[in-house]
């Protein structure tokens, strides 16, 4: 069997999901044991698509993977990262890292300093500076200030720093 690619296109979310569930009973149904891949916004929407196959008959839908977007990515860059010598991060162990940076950065910190040992200030910069890289962001590069008006260099420098030592 082939495998069949599908771009549903409908003004309603109701529509998508309808014509979703019907293509993926049909995949399901006729999968060979191969299952499905659900790629949806969060894994409560996938199990929705999903549980709501149920009531026409095949409750048990052990072949079909669900996930989001960013775990599918994750999961594909696995293999290229690791011949990288690298592996992404995240949760618990990004947190870690960031406070390992402010630690090491703490005395040289001038506009974070008055909240760099303040309990959650770790999680946030790690969000923070995931953000920063995934768009690529320069914090070298000159600034004329802030929206308003005042003067972003001592954040910016901070953040610079904090994001070295993160890396």
């Amino acid at each position: 069997m082939t495998r069949a690619h599908t771009l549903l296109r409908a003004r309603s979310a109701r529509q998508r999901i309808d014509g979703a569930r019907i293509w993926l009973d049909a995949q399901l149904a006729d999968a060979d044991g191969r299952g499905a891949l659900i790629v949806a916004p969060s894994r409560g929407a996938g199990d929705d698509l999903l549980h709501g196959l149920a009531p026409r008959g095949r409750s048990s839908r052990l072949g079909a993977l669900r996930v989001t977007p960013p775990q599918l990515a994750a999961e594909l860059a696995t293999v290229a990262l690791a011949r990288a010598g690298r592996a992404p991060i995240q949760g618990l162990a990004r947190d870690a890292l960031a406070a390992r940076a402010v630690d090491r950065c703490a005395d040289r910190l001038t506009h974070f300093a008055p909240v760099a040992r303040m309990p959650g200030f770790g999680h946030a910069l790690g969000e923070t500076l995931d953000v920063l890289r995934r768009h690529a962001v320069d914090l070298a590069a000159d600034d004329d200030g802030d929206e308003d008006g005042s003067d972003g260099d001592g954040a910016r420098a901070d953040l610079a720093r904090l994001l070295a030592a993160y890396r």
